[in-house]
C-alpha cells in the first residue's frame, strides 16, 4: 500500500474519472476539487463522491511500486524459483482520518483468504496473516491496525515510514505544488485533509532561534499554537514579512549546501511528497513559490475552520498515542531477551549492483522450532522490518529570526537539513521504542523510489520471512 498521496482517487459516479492524480489536472487543463467537508459526515460520506482505486504505482517514467508489483505477481523467487502467492494492491483514500482508515484497512484484511478463521485474539497460526508492505503515511495506518488486529498479520515491511515530517507545515501554511500545478493542494484544501496533521511532530522540534541556536518548542496539536502562530490561513491571516525586519540566510545557502552534500536524482523524485518550502517540482526542489497568492487564499469563515481544526488536533493525538508500542502484545518470550536489531553501520554488510545495503542479522525466533511458539496461547506483534535512506538532505526544521516571526509568510525560507531520503529523517524511519526490528535495510533511492529498490525490498522480506518461521 502507498502512503500519502500515494492511491489513485476517481469520481464515484458517471465517468469516474480520474481526481488524483491525471497529468490534465497537472497541467491546469482540468479542475478537480479534493477539499473535504469540515463535518464528521463529510468524510464518513465521502465514498458516495470519490473513491480509490489502488495504488498510485507510477507517474509517467517515475516508478513508485510498478516494477515491484510486478515482480510479487510474477511468482519469481530467490534464485529464479518460482513462488505461488496472491498479492493485493490496496488503494485507499489518504485525505481521510487515520482512524478511518485503520478500520477500513481492518476491515479489508479480514477479508483476505489468509485471513478466514482468524478470530480476534487469538494466535496467529502458521500460513495465517498478510505479509504487508507499506510505503510512507501507509505504515503508520498499518502500525494502527497492528495494535487492534495484530493476528491479521503474517509481518509487516516499513518503507520510508515517518514518526513525523515537519515538512507538512509548508503545504498547510502556503499550499503545494504538484506537478505543475498549484490550484489543486491549496492551503486551504491540506488543512481540510484530516491525514495531513499525522506527520506533526509530537515533540514540538521544528523552529531554532538563528540568534541563538536553541530550540523552539511548540505545541502542535493545541488550536490555540495555530492561531498565535498563523500555521494556516484558514485559521488567522498570515502577516507581511515587512512587520519584521528581513531573514539573512535564505533558500539560496540552503541550496548551496544541499549541493555541497551530494544532491542527487533522489531528491528530484519527490512529486508527490509534501515539502516545507511549498515546492515539489521534479525540476528544482528548493525553488521558492511566493505564498501570497491564490495557493493561500482561504474561503472559509474562522467560525468553522477553529473548532474543526480543535477537533482534528485533539484526534490526531489521539491516534498517534495509539501507534505506540504496546506491552500487552509484545513479543514471544523466546525474543524477550532480544535487543533490537543493531544499527546499521554496526552490522554485516551486503553489496549488490547498482545498490548497496545492510541487513541486520536474525534474532534467536528463526530457530525456534514453530511448535514451541504455537504453545504460548497470545497474540504477538508480527515481525517487522523497515527499509530507510540517510544519503539525501532532508528537511528537519527551520531557523527563524526569534519565534515573533514564526508568523510571517517566510518563515520557511531558512531550512535546516539533516540526513534522509528527502522527505523522511532516517531517524524519524526507525520503529518507535518498544518495536523490534528483524531486519533494518539502508537504501540509496529518494524516498518516491524506494519500492522501486527491488533488491533491498527482497533482503528485508527475507529477514520477515526468517523471523516468523515459515
Amino acid at each position: 500500500m502507498g502512503g500519502y498521496r500515494g492511491s489513485i482517487l476517481r469520481e464515484a459516479s458517471g465517468q469516474k474519472r480520474r481526481v488524483w492524480i491525471p497529468l490534465l489536472v497537472g497541467l491546469n487543463l482540468r479542475k478537480v476539487n479534493l477539499e473535504i467537508g469540515l463535518n464528521d459526515e463529510d468524510e464518513e460520506t465521502m465514498s458516495q463522491r470519490i473513491i480509490p482505486d489502488g495504488m498510485l504505482t507510477n507517474i509517467g517514467p517515475v516508478d513508485i511500486g510498478r516494477k515491484l508489483l510486478r515482480r510479487l505477481r510474477s511468482g519469481e523467487g530467490v534464485g529464479g524459483r518460482k513462488h505461488p502467492r496472491r498479492v493485493y494492491e490496496y488503494g485507499y483514500d489518504w485525505r481521510l482520518s487515520p482512524h478511518i482508515l485503520s478500520r477500513q484497512l481492518i476491515e479489508y484484511l479480514e477479508n483476505l483468504p489468509c485471513n478466514q478463521g482468524s478470530d480476534r485474539g487469538q494466535p496467529r497460526q502458521p500460513g495465517r496473516g498478510a505479509l504487508v508492505i507499506a510505503h510512507s503515511l501507509g505504515g503508520l495506518i498499518v502500525r494502527h491496525a497492528i495494535n487492534q488486529r495484530p493476528e491479521l498479520f503474517s509481518g509487516v515491511l516499513f518503507v520510508g515510514t515517518p514518526q513525523h515530517c515537519v515538512n507538512i507545515l509548508g503545504p498547510l501554511r502556503n499550499g503545494d505544488t504538484v506537478l505543475l500545478s498549484s490550484r489543486v493542494l491549496t492551503a486551504q484544501v491540506n488543512f481540510t485533509l484530516r491525514s495531513s496533521y499525522v506527520l506533526l511532530p509530537e515533540d514540538g522540534h521544528c523552529f531554532v532561534d538563528k540568534k541563538t541556536g536553541e530550540k523552539i518548542n511548540m505545541d502542535f496539536f493545541d488550536v490555540n499554537t495555530w492561531i498565535k502562530y498563523a500555521l494556516s490561513p484558514c485559521v488567522v491571516t498570515v502577516k507581511s514579512a515587512s512587520s519584521l525586519p528581513s531573514m539573512s540566510g535564505g533558500i539560496e545557502e540552503a541550496v548551496k549546501d544541499a549541493a555541497r552534500e551530494g544532491t542527487s536524482a533522489a531528491t528530484r523524485d519527490r512529486t508527490l511528497a509534501p515539502q516545507m518550502d511549498s515546492t515539489s517540482s521534479t525540476l528544482n526542489p528548493f525553488s521558492h513559490i511566493p505564498s501570497f497568492s491564490e495557493e493561500t487564499v482561504c474561503t472559509l469563515p474562522t467560525s468553522e475552520t477553529i473548532p474543526y481544526l480543535d477537533r482534528t488536533l485533539k484526534a490526531i493525538k489521539q491516534f498517534k498515542e495509539e501507534l505506540r508500542f504496546k506491552p500487552e502484545i509484545g513479543y514471544p518470550p523466546e525474543t524477550g531477551k532480544q535487543s533490537e536489531a543493531p544499527d546499521i553501520m554496526h552490522c554485516d554488510e551486503i553489496t549488490s549492483i547498482g545498490s548497496s545495503a545492510t541487513v541486520t542479522p536474525t534474532s534467536p525466533l528463526a530457530t525456534v522450532p514453530s511448535a514451541s511458539i504455537e504453545e504460548h496461547k497470545s497474540v504477538y506483534y508480527p515481525p517487522m522490518a523497515i527499509i530507510y535512506a540517510n544519503n539525501t538532505p532532508t528537511v528537519k526544521g527551520a531557523r527563524v529570526d526569534g519565534i515573533e516571526s514564526i508568523s510571517l509568510h517566510n518563515v520557511y525560507d531558512d531550512l535546516i537539513f539533516g540526513a534522509g531520503d528527502g522527505v523522511c529523517l532516517a531517524k524519524a524511519a526507525q520503529l518507535p521504542p518498544g518495536y523490534k526490528a528483524c531486519a533494518k535495510v539502508l537504501s540509496d533511492r529518494g524516498h518516491i523510489s524506494l519500492l522501486g529498490d527491488l533488491d533491498n525490498v527482497g533482503k528485508a522480506i527475507e529477514g520477515i520471512v526468517r523471523e516468523r518461521g515459515w
